[in-house]
């Protein structure tokens, strides 16, 4: 784990390289700080932050995914969509956290047995669930002291997938909305390639070109043209799935996990969620 100072009062604190990278974000304010997403593994990260900020620390999550809440035993109470408040608790889990875990562990012990080592430690970990959820709604504006984050909803990557605006410094931070190396949209708490769409043009349109857009993986900031790119991504998914459905309807119920390429865009995906109907037969 090491911090890398965006500016002034903003660090990111990054674990692991390439691909395999996991980003959290502090960012100070005159009164309090923040955290943005809390990594994977156990760590003493609120400790880690006390050396940047001493300011009263609260925890915001862009979504409720095992890579980004491992650390939330630190703390009271974190703040996250409740549309995510069931996957959370699911990937807060002792069986869920062993399990996952201890497939990192076999997948690697051959060919990395130091790395598959560290993954075998944890095995047994168990996050706190009587943390206390705070819902985050679209609009709300954390005011951290002379300092303003605005939330936006963007449900994609799960469904409860949130980004955090600063107009100030022209910040973005978006989770895994964009990323470097791939979007996986093919998990099936994510929603459909429409509804991803819909949300990059919701992030597309608060960003002007001077912003920086901070992912939770792989190379940060990335430009908005890396939205642009993933926009189009999408879009050439929709118009595939419209085909695919045309020709044969029984696609809307395939798990099959393939992968789409566009230019710097890369998209996981499930067939089902090329149907426009996804999200609709997803709330019944």
């Amino acid at each position: 784990m090491h911090a890398q100072e965006i500016d002034k009062h903003t660090w990111l604190i990054t674990r692991g390289e390439g691909q395999a990278s996991i980003h959290t974000y502090l960012l100070e304010g005159k009164d309090k700080a923040a955290i943005i997403d809390t990594g994977l593994e156990p760590e003493e990260l609120r400790e880690f932050t006390e050396r940047y900020t001493d300011k009263p620390l609260i925890v915001l999550h862009t979504h409720g995914h095992i890579d980004h809440i491992g650390n939330d035993q630190q703390f009271d109470e974190v703040m996250l969509h409740p549309a995510d408040f069931a996957l959370y608790r699911l990937h807060s889990s002792g069986t869920y956290r062993k399990n996952f875990f201890q497939a990192q562990y076999e997948s690697i012990k051959q060919y990395d047995p130091l790395e598959a080592k560290r993954y075998a430690e944890v095995h047994n970990y168990t996050l706190n669930q009587d943390v206390h959820l705070i819902p985050l709604v679209d609009g709300m504006t954390i005011d951290l002291g002379n300092r303003y984050v605005k939330v936006i909803e963007n449900p994609g990557h799960t469904q409860g997938c949130v980004s955090f605006f600063e107009e100030a410094r022209s910040f973005i931070f978006t989770g895994d909305m964009v990323c470097e190396l791939g979007v996986l949209m093919h998990f099936p708490e994510a929603t459909s390639m429409k509804t991803y769409k819909a949300s990059l043009h919701k992030i597309r349109s608060s960003m002007t070109d001077t912003f920086k857009l901070f992912a939770g993986h792989q190379s940060t900031p990335l430009g908005i043209d890396w939205v642009d790119q993933y926009i189009v991504c999408a879009e050439d998914l929709i118009n595939l799935g419209k085909s695919m459905i045309k020709d044969d309807p029984s696609v809307q119920r395939d798990n099959q996990v393939s992968i789409y390429v566009k230019d710097s865009a890369t998209i996981s995906y499930a067939s089902r969620q090329l149907s426009l109907a996804f999200d609709e037969g997803k709330k019944q």
